[in-house]
């Protein structure tokens, strides 16, 4: 059975925080399948979710210029 890799958005501001979750998505790739997107803003986050299908995103809460509440009334 073919099971189809997880669509992951990563949204952090901070590049050294971003290149971690993504090597840590990496070392778990025996185990679980995932297809990781990044982008470093919340404008970048709502532009990715409104064209592409996302399962999981990993949402840096204290983005600048956001209040923590990206998805509730934009998407």
């Amino acid at each position: 059975m073919s099971t189809q890799p997880i669509q992951l958005l990563l949204v952090d501001d901070n590049p050294m925080d971003a290149a971690l979750a993504q090597r840590m998505l990496k070392a778990l790739e025996t185990d679980l399948a995932v297809v990781a997107r990044w982008v470093d803003s919340a404008e970048k986050a709502l532009a990715e979710v409104r064209k592409n299908a996302y399962d999981v995103m990993l949402l840096d809460y204290n983005l600048p210029g956001t209040d923590g509440q990206i998805g509730r009334a934009h998407v």
